[in-house]
């Protein structure tokens, strides 16, 4: 591989995600000590930024999770709200509402809805890369998938990798395709660990 800006840039990336598929590999001195160096540095802050990405990532889908509640039982009040006497509804809507709120906050309690939202959310999302790997890099969807994963589980074997065609052929599959589709993956999988240790009352917050 020829060392350009291009593939300069898919090392860089894949130091600094730890993923290191070893098809780009410093064969110098310099280059090796500039290795070092770098992922010294590199990895804490991409790890950290990933992190950051991964809880934003979380709020996000677990404030989609409250509005839509919220959306659910408002629509079922106000149905509720026509189709009975306005005597009885004064009587009983105290009842209603606290029924409604202590369901919400038992669905909002659950830990365990969080991991099994966002694990779904990473299923698709890997399912659909895949896919789009799979017709990018001419590979099956089996070895995509694969590729997939050992890419977000940081393995990074080399035997393997869904960007060594189209990610170093233009400036546009490398920021788009290479860059934001990593970044995309990697803060998924954050938000997924980050909720699993939640659910295992560990707190990712002191952590931070």
């Amino acid at each position: 591989i020829i060392w350009d800006m291009l593939s300069s840039c898919a090392f860089i990336t894949s130091v600094s995600s730890t993923t290191g598929y070893g098809d780009i590999i410093p064969l110098t001195l310099g280059g090796k000590i500039f290795t070092i160096i770098y992922a010294l540095y590199g990895i804490p802050i991409f790890i950290w930024y990933i992190v950051k990405l991964g809880v934003l990532f979380r709020v996000l889908v677990m404030r989609l999770i409250f509005w839509g509640v919220k959306i659910f039982e408002v629509g079922c009040f106000n149905w509720r709200k026509k189709n009975r006497l306005t005597n009885v509804l004064q009587s009983a809507s105290e009842e209603e509402k606290m029924e409604s709120n202590t369901l919400y906050k038992e669905l909002t309690a659950d830990k365990r809805f969080h991991p099994c939202v966002i694990g779904v959310i990473l299923l698709l999302f890997m399912v659909s890369v895949s896919g789009f790997i799979s017709y990018m890099e001419d590979i099956t969807y089996f070895d995509a998938f694969y590729a997939c994963f050992i890419t977000y589980s940081t393995i990074g074997f080399g035997d393997i990798d869904i960007y060594r065609i189209s990610l170093r052929s233009n400036w546009f599959n490398l920021m788009i395709y290479g860059n934001c589709v990593h970044v995309v993956g990697y803060m998924i999988v954050s938000a997924w660990i980050s909720s699993i240790l939640d659910r295992c009352g560990i707190s990712t917050r002191k952590c931070m």
